[in-house]
Parts: C-alpha cells; structure tokens; sequence
C-alpha cells in the first residue's frame, strides 16, 4: 500500500514539474527586453551606478560604467521606466515591450543639488552631524538680500534665531547693540554671549573688565561692539549654542551662550568676484514740541517783566496777560542736527585649484551721524587660504585685520569719548591669536 502511495506521488510531482517547466518555456519565448543608456544632459558623459526600474513591478537594473542597462523577462505590454540617480533629477519614459522583441529607452540626466545632513562645528573644532548634537544648536546663513539690508553684523541675528534677542544700545552711529540669549543671567556681571570665530575665541569686552564687559559711564550708555567690527560679507553661517549645553562644551565663558561664526572659504575654479557699493544720508525727522510761555501782569523789583508759569498761576502767584503769549523752540532755531550720510565700500575674490584655495577680501565704511561730533570709520581685510599639501596633510590659515575709529557723543554730559581700536587676528595650525586695542581717555568739552 506504502509502495502505491509512493508511486503516485512521484508521478504527481514529475508531472508538476513537467507542466511548470512547459510554461517557463512559453513565457520565455513571449518575453521581451528593456534596455538603453543612461548618460548625463550637461556632458553627455555616461552616468555609472544609476538605477532603471519598471514602475508597477520589482523588475529593475543598474547601469555600468558605459551608462548602459538591460532589464529581461518582461511580459508584452506597456511599461514605465524610471531612471534614478544620486545628485541627478529623475526621468521617466513609456516604452512597449513586444514578444520576443527589445524595447529600448535612453535617459539624459540632469543634475540637481541635494540637500545633505546638516554639520556644525564643535568646541574642539571638529565637525559633526547636527542630529547627533545634545545641545539645541541654530544655524543662521545669511542670504544676500539680508546682507544688502542690514547696517552691521548684529542685525543680521535679530528676529531670526529663536530665543536670541537682539537690542538697539543708543541711535547714534558706531554704537553697538545688546544681544541677549535665553534673556539676562546675571544682574552685576555681563551678560554677553561668548563669540567664536572659525574656532578662535573672539574677545567682546570694550571695557578694562573682562567680567563686567563695556562701561557706559561717559557716553550716555553707548559703547561701540567688536562684533560689529567683522565684515557682512565674510560670514558664512551662524551657529548659536543655547543653553547649560553650550557651558559644558566652553566651560563657564559660556554661561550666557556661545554665537559661532564661520567666515567664507575659497573653491576650486576660476576666481569669482564681488564688489559692493553703498551709499545713504541720515537725517533727523522729529518733529519736536515748541515750548510756550505767557508775562504776568505783575513786575519784578527792577520793573522787567515776570514769567507766568502754569505751576505760579496754579499757586496764585501770578496773574497773566491775555495776549503775551510766547512761543520759542530751541532744537529749530538753535538746531544741533545736520545731515549725516554713509558710504561703503568693499571687494572679494574666491577661487583656486583641487590643491590650493583662496578667500581675500576687504571693505571700508564710514558714517557720519546727525551729530557733528558722531562719527564712525572701519576697515578691515581678510584672507583665509587652505593648501592641500599631501593626502593626509591639510594647511589652512585664517588671517584679518580691523580697524574702528568711532566717535561717540554723549547724551547726559558734555563728555565726548574718543576710541581708538584696532584688532588684528591671526589663526595658523598653531590656532594663534594675538589683539592689540587702546583707548584715549574722555576728553571734557
């Protein structure tokens, strides 16, 4: 009985086989193929590694180092074809695919920018993905039209990273604005956050006191900044570090925040050229309040008029004369306002080599106020080279130079204070920096 179940079974089986090996047959006599060349629009180059798939099925391919493909064993019938490619925008094409036949579909690929995974520099001067950051860490590029718009670095950063508050210090020319981080820490000390250009520590203190930061006594609360100083153009990106976070990575420096500015580097190729031109008048238009005064009727011991104010008619010391109304304004007819204006200038040049990269730039500025005695002069230059001297050896060098010369009036005393600053800064492998800054006393008028 074993035997007779055993015998059938085996002739079920030979016969399945039989059958499917029968269809097979058939089906690769009626199938057809899908083949062509992938090749890039701008250089006709081929694209090796580009993947070609049969919308609808799993059927698909890569192409070779030639750009060709072949996908075998379609059915006949219509089929969509998809070529996909990394940094490439993706095309599709209808073929018909007959029995026994070859349907080829040929694809030019155009190029297009893919957004990769964000990077931002660490206390060690190391890059490292964003999301693998614990901090919360903002990232700022300025586009131009915000560059073209904003007077100086701080504006830059107000209203557009979150929980930065930026504010306005004074109206005068050359006066530097206060920014603040997640609000103020401290009541007696500064609360500035800590500046970090491409990997130096960047010193915003004005004042002698590196603790309490800029003193205000003078100049009627209006200090210049060293932020300030850096020029537009030459920012790349702002990385803004909040937070205990930023504290644990720059110790206590950093226990307002830490802003990381990245200045531009050079790019292979030909050099690329940028020049700007700006150019303004600053005027005054406050209307301000006349003041008015009325006589009394009454007459001092020497027989000259008496003023009666409102406080004196109030307390019946006086009783004033219906027509000796007097008007004067000061600020109209001994006005100190003048029309300022402001001029900028600046140039920069990036290019190099697969080797050698460069980045020089320079730009000079000068502003004068509605005060004659407000007045502002910077210049700076800069240029950061990299040199690919060997597989494993990279040199780079980042070198500037700044110069400010402002001049402050002051709001509550007839004090003018005169600075003079200049800053120079140098950052070679041995990560160098060395700043020279002097300051006149405050000259009584």
């Amino acid at each position: 009985m074993n035997q007779h179940v055993r015998r059938l079974f085996h002739s079920c089986a030979a016969a399945t086989a039989l059958l499917t090996g029968i269809v097979s047959i058939v089906r690769a006599q009626d199938a057809g193929t899908i083949s062509g060349r992938v090749i890039d629009a701008t250089s006709n180059a081929p694209v090796a590694s580009a993947q070609v798939q049969v919308v609808g099925t799993t059927r698909g391919g890569v192409t070779g180092d030639d750009g060709r493909y072949r996908i075998a064993a379609i059915r006949p019938g219509q089929y969509q074809v998809r070529a996909l490619r990394l940094g490439y925008q993706a095309s599709s094409q209808t073929v018909d695919v007959t029995s026994g036949g070859t349907a080829e579909a040929n694809f030019s690929l155009a190029p297009a920018a893919i957004s990769l995974e964000q990077v931002v520099t660490t206390a060690t001067g190391e890059t490292e993905r964003k999301r693998e950051i614990g901090s919360a860490v903002s990232t700022l590029q300025p586009q131009p039209e915000q560059v073209a718009s904003a007077q100086n670095v701080s504006q830059l950063l107000s209203g557009k990273v979150p929980g930065v508050d930026v504010q306005q210090a004074g109206g005068t020319v050359g006066t530097a604005s206060r920014i603040r981080i997640r609000g103020a820490s401290s009541i007696s000390l500064t609360n500035e956050p800590l500046i970090v250009i491409d990997g130096i520590r960047f010193n915003n203190n004005v004042g002698n006191s590196g603790t309490t930061g800029s003193t205000t006594i003078g100049v009627g609360g209006q200090v210049p900044s060293r932020l300030n100083d850096i020029n537009m153009e030459d920012v790349e990106t702002f990385e803004v570090l909040k937070g205990p976070a930023a504290a644990a990575q720059y110790g206590t420096a950093a226990a307002n925040g830490v802003i990381q500015i990245t200045t531009k580097r050079g790019r292979s190729g030909r050099p690329r050229w940028t020049t700007f031109v700006e150019g303004g008048t600053i005027r005054d238009v406050t209307d301000y309040p006349a003041n008015y005064l009325r006589v009394a009727n009454e007459r001092n011991a020497n027989g000259s008029r008496r003023a009666c104010t409102l406080d004196s008619q109030t307390r019946a010391l006086c009783t004033p004369n219906p027509d000796s109304l007097l008007i004067f304004n000061p600020l109209v007819a001994y006005s100190p306002f003048i029309n300022g204006h402001r001029g900028a200038y600046g140039a920069s040049v990036a290019g190099g080599s697969d080797q050698i990269t460069y980045y020089v730039s320079g730009n000079f500025d000068r502003e004068q106020g509605v005060f004659e005695i407000s007045q502002d002069q910077r210049a700076s230059g800069r240029a950061n080279l990299s040199a690919q001297l060997r597989d494993n050896w990279n040199v780079q060098t980042t070198t500037c130079w700044e110069s400010f010369h402002p001049r402050c009036s002051a709001t509550r005393s007839t004090t003018t204070h005169r600075a003079r600053r200049v800053l120079a800064l140098t950052d070679t492998s041995a990560a160098k920096c060395r700043r020279r800054y002097t300051r006149s006393t405050p000259t009584r008028m």
